[in-house]
């Protein structure tokens, strides 16, 4: 047996609550890694998308027809 899958074995014996204890430190971990520009990036698209909004450049859909059009494509 690989060691990833002894380490998944030993990860299965585990009760709920400690799986979920260790979910979230690896999500922790993962978060500590993230580009430090990302925020500032997703903040000037965001304004960028909202600028364009505003001046008729992009048009919006209302949120029902969007899920509506979403939950049809994944059915």
């Amino acid at each position: 047996m690989m060691p990833f899958e002894k380490l998944r074995a030993e990860l299965d014996k585990l009760s709920v609550e400690k799986k979920a204890e260790l979910a979230q430190y690896l999500i922790r971990c993962l978060d500590e890694e993230e580009d430090e520009g990302a925020e500032a990036a997703w903040h000037a698209k965001v304004e960028q998308r909202a600028a364009q909004v505003r001046s008729g450049q992009a048009k919006g859909k209302p949120a029902d027809k969007v899920f509506s059009d979403l939950r049809e494509k994944l059915s």
